[in-house]
């Protein structure tokens, strides 16, 4: 089994929109902290003893709340979607894992306001329930998200070296001759299935011809470049494969002119045939972007 890559483009769409998140999110968490601060140091009259905390809590675990923790939320399903892909870093995680932590805080935080603010001795009202309520289903929110965050593995977390540069990689169906381009090992360790490395489904190559083993181990997947020379190999099934597919290629005889068309026709290949039109016209925008 092979899930289709995701091109450089899905990848900057995804990275920015998880920037978007995180810092919509820590300027939510800045914001409630200084107004903690301003109102930790107003003392008068009328706010005073329990009101006085109330109020102080109240300011510091405003951004404990729903939209906090839809944002902490969505910004982890982007991290986790983005590592399927080798595109986040180790940066992206702490951040991210800064963000959940300090909503998680102020929703107990939030929590406790209410219970200061709107406590008496004799009752508890029923908006007392259900704020603490809800700040404890946000709560769950987040300690679910952290629980997703700790399940990352080191595979899954790049930091990339800007010297160094690993080659294209060419995986080859042994049973149908369908090609698929990965950017990079990392990319395509997340693409393929260990189990389709274990049942030798793949012959990999580099854009240089070079054959490529596989191993997978505790569901890793592992490649190494080896010196064998299978370029004769590759080039027949890539255009074998441009060919059947109708791709258009701008150098034939250059494996690396294959793999922006064979990874966006493998993208389209996800659409419904109806809505590839529509495809064509979002990858071109994509495209466009870059």
């Amino acid at each position: 089994m092979l899930r289709v890559p995701a091109t450089e483009p899905d990848r900057r769409l995804g990275r920015l929109a998880l920037v978007a998140l995180l810092l919509a999110a820590t300027i939510r968490i800045i914001a409630a902290v200084i107004a903690g601060f301003i109102t930790l140091g107003q003392h008068d009259e009328l706010s005073v003893g329990r009101l006085h905390v109330g109020t102080v809590l109240d300011a510091f675990g405003a951004a404990g709340d729903g939209i906090g923790a839809l944002l902490a939320a969505a910004a982890v399903t982007l991290v986790w979607g983005l590592s399927r892909q080798g595109a986040v870093t180790h940066s992206n995680v702490t951040w991210t894992r800064a963000v959940v932590l300090m909503t998680a805080a102020m929703t107990v935080v939030n929590a406790v306001a209410v219970t200061v603010l709107n406590t008496d001795d004799n009752q508890v009202p029923y908006q007392v329930t259900l704020a603490i309520g809800f700040s404890v289903a946000y709560l769950v929110v987040c300690l679910g998200a952290l629980l997703v965050l700790s399940g990352l593995r080191d595979m899954d977390v790049v930091d990339p070296d800007p010297d160094e540069v690993e080659p294209l990689l060419f995986a080859v169906d042994r049973g149908n001759g369908e090609v698929f381009a990965f950017f990079s090992f990392a990319q395509a360790r997340r693409a393929i299935s260990s189990y389709s490395v274990e049942e030798n489904e793949y012959t990999f190559y580099t854009d240089e011809g070079l054959l490529v083993n596989a191993s997978a181990q505790d569901m890793m997947t592992r490649f190494e470049s080896t010196e064998e020379d299978r370029r004769d190999d590759l080039m027949q099934a890539l255009r074998q494969f441009a060919q059947t597919n109708e791709l258009t290629v701008e150098e034939p005889q250059d494996p690396t002119s294959y793999a922006v068309p064979i990874a966006d026709w493998q993208w389209l290949e996800l659409w419904p045939g109806w809505l590839r039109p529509i495809g064509r016209v979002v990858r071109r925008i994509q495209d466009s972007a870059m």
